[in-house]
C-alpha cells in the first residue's frame, strides 16, 4: 500500500521575511503527486513531504514503519521500534528512552538537532540543546512512523540536515473504538495505557492517557512518565475540515552518569551521580483547518502554542537550574496544480515561523535561595518555501525546491545585579533541491538528487547562560552543507522488495564546544558518505524478513583533524528482524543487531581507543485467542545472550566515561481493544 508524510508549519515577525527576501531566493519544497488510477498496486502515502505522496514517487529514500510493523516487532516505545526495525542509528546515556539520541546519516557525537522530529507535522526538537522526550508519544497512539533520510532543508529548513522523522498519531473514524493496555519487565518497570476515539455528533474525538514506570537498569536511573492526548476534529463541508490536537506530559528522571573502564568491571550498573535529577512538564496544541479548492488545489492554516518547563538539578556538576521556554508557531501552505506545454505541475508554497523565548535561571543549591545568573533569549524564525514537481509521463518527474529562512537571536544575562551580556543576531540562509525519479513500473523506482543544507545556532550555542564563561557568540555561523545521492527501491518478487540509496555529505562549519577555550565554535569542514540498503519479505499468514544494513564514512576533511573519523559513528551497522506464525494466532519474534566500533565522543584526533562492537539479540512471542481476537498478550527478552556493552563514550580529563547498556531485559504486556 501507499505511504504519506505531512506537515505543519510556524510563524514569526514579519520582518524577518523581509530581511530573508532581500537576501535569497525562497526555498521550495517538492511535492509528488500520489499514484494514479493506472498503478496497479496501492501506494503508501507519506505526509512529511508536506504533501501526500505515494513513497515509490519520492526522490529520496523514504521508508513508513506502520503500526502493524510496530506491534509485530512488541515496541514498547517509539525509539524500541526505530532500532528493532533498524530505521535510524539509537544511542543512550543510562538506558532511558525518554533521554536517547536518533542519528541518520552518520552524525554521531553531534547528532542532535541534525535530525528534524515531528509529531503530526508539528516539530519536537527544542531550540536549545536538550534533547527530545520520545516517550511523550505512547506507542499506543502511534498510527506510523514516516522517515526521510537526507537532508531535507529546502522543505522543512532548520534543523532538517540528516533527515525527518515524522510520528504520526491516530485519528478518530466513524466508529466508536478503544484499547486498554498494560505492560511490565525487568528493572521494575510497569506502565499502563488507555484510549478511546470515535464520533460524537458532528465531531470526531481521541482520547488517550499513558503512564510508565521503571527502575533502571543502573542505580539511580529510575524514571517516570505520564502523557495525555485529546484531539478534536470536524468535517465543516465536504471541502472544510479543522482540527485541535493538545497534549500533556510530564516526566521525572534520575541521572546515573558515567563510569570508568574500571568502574565498569567491577560493576556496570553502578551510578557516579546519586543526586543529578530532571524534572520537566510539557503543555502544546495546535490548531489546523484545510480548505479543499477546485481542481484538487488546497490551502492550509495552522498554528499552535508550547509551554515547557524544566528543573535540573546536576548536583555532580553544581548546576542547579530553573528553564521554562514559551513557544508560538503559526504556517501557511498552498497547493496549486496546473498543466503547461503538456506537463502537470504540482506547485506547493508556504510560509513556516515560530518564536520561542526561554527564561533560565542558575542557583548556587539544590533549595534555589539564591539565585545566581538570570538570563533570557528569544529566537524568532521565518521562512518561505516553494516546489514544483513536474510530471512528464507516469515515468519521470522532477522537483526543483528552494527555501529562504532567517533567525533573529536576542540574549541578555545578568549575575550578581551585573549585566553580563546584552546582544543580537540575525542570521538568514537559503536552501535549494532538484530531484529526478524514474518510475518503470508501479513499485519500482530510481531516483538522484542534489541539494543544499543548512543549521541555525541552538539557543545555548548562540549564547552561553550556565554560569561560567558566559558570553554571546556573535562569531558562531550557521551550519552548512550540500547533499548528494541516488538510489533505487524495487519489489524483486512475490513477496520480495529491496532498497539502495548512496549518499555524500559535505559540511562545513559544524558547531561544537571548545573546552579549551569555554567557547563554541565552528568545526573544520567534514564528510559524511555511505551506503543504505535493505531486502524484505513478507508472506500472508506466513512471517515477514527485513534486513538491513548501512555503511558510513564520516571524517574531518581539513584542519589539524584532517582525516580522523568522526566520533561516535559506527562503520557498519546490521539490523536482522523477522515474524513467523508457529501456529494460528501464535507468533515468534527475533531481532538481531549489529553496531561496529567507534570512536569515543570528542575524541578528533582518534588518538583514543574505540568503542567495543558488538551484537545484540532480541526474542519475543505474541498470542491472540481465537475466541477472543481483540485480545493481544505478548513477551519477550531483549539483549538475550546479556551482552554487556555501551554505544555511549566520551573522553575524558582524568578518565575516559562510558554510559553502559542495560544486560538481558525481561518484558511482557497484554492489549485489549473494543
Amino acid at each position: 500500500m501507499p505511504v504519506i508524510l505531512s506537515h505543519r508549519s510556524v510563524t514569526a515577525p514579519l520582518t524577518l521575511l523581509a530581511v530573508c527576501l532581500s537576501t535569497g531566493p525562497t526555498n521550495a519544497q517538492s511535492q509528488m503527486p500520489a499514484p494514479t488510477a493506472k498503478d496497479s498496486t496501492p501506494a503508501i502515502i507519506v505526509t512529511a513531504t508536506r504533501d501526500n505522496r505515494a513513497v515509490v514517487d519520492i526522490p529520496a529514500n523514504a521508508r513508513v514503519i506502520t503500526q502493524e510493523d510496530i506491534r509485530q516487532t512488541g515496541a514498547q516505545n517509539v525509539v524500541d521500534a526505530l532500532d528493532k526495525m533498524g530505521a535510524a542509528s539509537i544511542r543512550t546515556m543510562n538506558d532511558n528512552p525518554a533521554l536517547a539520541t536518533v542519528s541518520l546519516r552518520g552524525f554521531g557525537e553531534n547528532a542532535q538537532g541534525r535530525v528534524l522530529v515531528l509529531r503530526d507535522g508539528q516539530r519536537m526538537n527544542n531550540p536549545d540543546m536538550a534533547g527530545i522526550n520520545w516517550l511523550e508519544i505512547p506507542v499506543s497512539m502511534v498510527d506510523r512512523i514516516e522517515i526521510l533520510h537526507g537532508s531535507q532543508t529546502a522543505l522543512y529548513g532548520d534543523q532538517a540536515v540528516g533527515g525527518v522523522i515524522n510520528i504520526i498519531t491516530k485519528e478518530a473514524g466513524n466508529k466508536q473504538t478503544g484499547h486498554i493496555a498494560a505492560q511490565g519487565g525487568s528493572w521494575n518497570t510497569f506502565g499502563a495505557n488507555a484510549g478511546i476515539s470515535g464520533p460524537a455528533q458532528e465531531y470526531r474525538y481521541t482520547a488517550d492517557a499513558d503512564t510508565l514506570h521503571s527502575g533502571g537498569y543502573r542505580d539511580h536511573s529510575d524514571y517516570d512518565v505520564n502523557a495525555l492526548r485529546l484531539m478534536l476534529s470536524r468535517d465543516w463541508s465536504d471541502t472544510l475540515h479543522a482540527d485541535i490536537n493538545a497534549t500533556a506530559d510530564d516526566s521525572q528522571y534520575n541521572l546515573p552518569g558515567y563510569l570508568t573502564k574500571e568502574q565498569m568491571a567491577t560493576d556496570r550498573r553502578a551510578s557516579n551521580t546519586p543526586d543529578d535529577d530532571v524534572s520537566t512538564r510539557n503543555l502544546s496544541a495546535t490548531f489546523n483547518i484545510g480548505k479543499e479548492l477546485e481542481n484538487d488545489n488546497h490551502i492550509d492554516l495552522n498554528a499552535g502554542a508550547n509551554h515547557k518547563t524544566t528543573e535540573n538539578n546536576t548536583t555532580s556538576w553544581g548546576n542547579f537550574s530553573d528553564t521554562e521556554l514559551n513557544g508560538l508557531m503559526a504556517g501557511f501552505r498552498y497547493r496549486h496544480i496546473l498543466t503547461l506545454l503538456g506537463i502537470e505541475h504540482r506547485i506547493l508554497a508556504g510560509i513556516d515561523s515560530s518564536m520561542d523565548d526561554m527564561q533560565a535561571d542558575q542557583f548556587s543549591q539544590r533549595e534555589r535561595t539564591t539565585k545566581t545568573v538570570d538570563a533570557s533569549i528569544t529566537k524568532s524564525n521565518i521562512g518561505g518555501y516553494i516546489t514544483d514537481e513536474a510530471r512528464f509521463n507516469e515515468q519521470w518527474s522532477l522537483e526543483l525546491s528552494g527555501r529562504c529562512e532567517a533567525a533573529q537571536y536576542k540574549a541578555k544575562e545578568q549575575s550578581a545585579g551585573a549585566n553580563v551580556f546584552d546582544d543580537d543576531k540575525t542570521h538568514t540562509e537559503t536552501a535549494e533541491n532538484i530531484g529526478l525519479n524514474y518510475k518503470p513500473t508501479a513499485t519500482t523506482k530510481l531516483f538522484t538528487r542534489a541539494g543544499t543544507t543548512y543549521r541555525f545556532p541552538f539557543l545555548d550555542e548562540q549564547a552561553s547562560y550556565y554560569g561560567f564563561s558566559d558570553r554571546f557568540f556573535q562569531n558562531v555561523k550557521p551550519e552548512t552543507g550540500v547533499n548528494l545521492e541516488a538510489g533505487a527501491d524495487a519489489e524483486l518478487a512475490a513477496g520480495w522488495s529491496a532498497g539502495i540509496t548512496v549518499f555524500h555529505l559535505d559540511m562545513q562549519d559544524e558547531i561544537a564546544y571548545n573546552p579549551l577555550t569555554g567557547a563554541n565554535e565552528n568545526l573544520d569542514t567534514t564528510r559524511r558518505q555511505g551506503v543504505e540498503s535493505r531486502l524484505n519479505w513478507a508472506q500472508e499468514n506466513t512471517g515477514k524478513a527485513g534486513l538491513f544494513y548501512t555503511w558510513t564514512d564520516a571524517r574531518f576533511t581539513g584542519g589539524p583533524n584532517d582525516g580522523s573519523d568522526l566520533p561516535l559513528v559506527p562503520t557498519h551497522q546490521v539490523t536482522l528482524s523477522g515474524e513467523k506464525t508457529v501456529v494460528h494466532g501464535l507468533n515468534a519474534m527475533a531481532a538481531a543487531h549489529y553496531t561496529g566500533q567507534q570512536y569515543l565522543g570528542s575524541d578528533y584526533a582518534n588518538t583514543q581507543e574505540k568503542l567495543d562492537d558488538y551484537i545484540t539479540v532480541d526474542l519475543g512471542m505474541r498470542y491472540t485467542p481465537k475466541c477472543m481476537k481483540a485480545l493481544e498478550i505478548n513477551a519477550g527478552v531483549d539483549n538475550v545472550f546479556d551482552k554487556e556493552y555501551a554505544s555511549t563514550g566520551y573522553v575524558g580529563y582524568m578518565a575516559n566515561g562510558y554510559y553502559p547498556a542495560a544486560g538481558r531485559t525481561f518484558k511482557a504486556g497484554a492489549a485489549y481493544r473494543f
